[in-house]
């Protein structure tokens, strides 16, 4: 299905590099909770994150959908948010994602699946 972005026309003006992509929200966060998040203590040192902007994204159904995307205030602000990678929110751990141009780039410890996707690429 489709995903629907609210306010994702205010984040155009910016390129991806000072975003970063949220999945695995509970369904109810909100952009405050969400800013709630980054001020709670990552699993490494918790330095002050400058958010810019925070939009939730919504199913077809206009419902949350548990994905997120981030403004940052910089390009330096993308490793402090990396640092709340697997963090709980709630119940859940929550993925916090480096944007790219295609959409996202997944955290990876450089095993088969990233060789073979760079492989792939290079072809």
């Amino acid at each position: 299905p489709p995903r629907h972005r609210v306010r994702l026309v205010g984040l155009r003006g910016m390129g991806d590099e000072h975003k970063v992509r949220l999945r695995g929200l509970p369904f109810r966060a909100t952009e405050d909770d969400i800013k709630s998040f980054f001020r709670s203590e990552p699993q490494s040192a918790a330095p002050e994150l400058a958010i810019k902007a925070v939009v939730v994204e919504l199913g077809s159904d206009g419902r949350p959908n548990g994905e997120a995307v981030v403004e940052l205030a910089g390009a330096g602000e993308i490793d402090k948010a990396l640092a709340f990678h697997q963090s709980n929110m709630g119940h859940r751990y929550v993925e916090v994602l480096r944007m790219s141009s295609g959409g996202y780039a997944p955290q990876s410890s450089g095993g088969e699946g990233e060789r073979a996707r760079d492989r792939d690429r290079d072809r």
